[in-house]
């Protein structure tokens, strides 16, 4: 799919997210957890 010229919306499709709800978590998504963790609190 990647490479093959298919577009977004039908990515989605074949990945069984219909609903636009699911569909904006995956478009949305970014990658926190190496920012969080330079804030996580040390154990004592």
């Amino acid at each position: 799919m990647l490479f093959g010229g298919t577009t977004w919306q039908d990515a989605l499709d074949a990945l069984g997210l219909k609903r636009y709800c699911c569909r904006r978590m995956l478009l949305s998504h970014v990658d926190l957890i190496e920012k969080l963790l330079n804030y996580a609190p040390l154990e004592k």
